[in-house]
């Protein structure tokens, strides 16, 4: 079973949306995973799905000006809200450094946080460029984390 998403996140489909609704994120997937995107309030948010139900991503942007610097500090902040004093959800190693997430045209970073005794982990990324910036979270298996990682590197802003 999955643990909801809290914050927000072969051949290849895009997911084109409504037409009369200009996205501000390009995001393609394999054929096993849905893209849907829903504004809430005015703010971009995307949810995309694995059909196995083994993978949640949730993405929104950032109500913050464009700041890749700010990344790491950032993301940082994020991570230490999910920390819990029990320990059930904790890093899997206290020295863990970010991961980097070098995409197509946005990049960033990546922390991830283990569920104790459980094989489902929570990713939280930061991914932006210059002009908007991206959180998002993932929950899942660490097998699917890697697809869904794959996924993160080619979201594109649409044009």
């Amino acid at each position: 079973m999955l643990v909801p998403v809290i914050l927000f996140c072969s051949a290849f489909s895009s997911f084109a949306g409504s037409p009369e609704t200009k996205q501000p994120l390009t995001i393609e997937v394999p054929s096993d995973w849905k893209v849907e995107y829903t504004p809430k309030d005015g703010i971009p948010f995307y949810s995309l799905s694995h059909e196995s139900k083994l993978g949640d991503i949730a993405i929104t942007s950032s109500p913050f000006p464009a700041n890749k610097e700010a990344i790491p500090k950032n993301l940082d902040l994020m991570a230490k809200r999910y920390l819990t004093p029990n320990g059930s959800l904790s890093f899997e190693n206290p020295d863990q450094k970010p991961g980097a997430i070098e995409g197509d045209t946005l990049s960033g970073s990546f922390v991830v946080l283990f569920f104790k005794d459980s094989p489902i982990i929570q990713a939280l990324f930061i991914v932006g460029d210059t002009q908007s910036m991206w959180y998002g979270e993932f929950t899942g298996t660490k097998e699917m984390w890697g697809k869904a990682l794959d996924i993160i590197k080619k979201i594109k802003r649409t044009p």
